[in-house]
């Protein structure tokens, strides 16, 4: 993560500026001072499935995990008796833990949720949409 600083000179060339679960891992000064330094309306967020699991409390409520009954028989077919599919599942991020980032973010910029991933939306279909091409949503 880059530092607050650097946040102006990016803005004039109108970049910006997407976080991850990766923030869930940085200290809490150091990811407030950043995020503030954004302005929300060039904030956009990003899961990183399925790598990168989001770091947050023990009470993984959100982490999307396999029914091992979804695995039955994966292993022949590569080979490996050995390795515990269940395990590796568990261990693998997914898109919905994106809800765990909201909730951090929220509450280091101190706004509500709802108002973040309404905010986020409008960011993302304006980025993506430009002449000849729309992203479904209003802008």
């Amino acid at each position: 993560m880059g530092s607050a600083e650097m946040v102006p000179e990016f803005i004039k060339h109108g970049c910006y500026f997407s976080f991850s679960g990766f923030l869930t891992s940085v200290k809490s000064n150091k990811s407030k001072e950043m995020l503030k330094s954004v302005p929300i309306d060039r904030i956009l967020f990003e899961s990183d499935a399925l790598n990168a699991l989001t770091k947050c409390c023990p009470d993984f409520s959100l982490l999307y995990t396999l029914d091992s009954t979804m695995l039955h028989g994966h292993q022949h077919v590569i080979g490996s008796a050995d390795i515990d599919f269940n395990q590796q599942w568990k261990e693998l991020n997914h898109p919905t833990n994106i809800q765990i980032v909201f909730g951090d973010v929220a509450t280091l910029l101190e706004v509500s949720e709802e108002e973040l991933v309404e905010e986020s939306y409008q960011n993302t279909t304006q980025l993506f949409s430009f002449p000849g091409f729309k992203v479904i949503g209003e802008i």
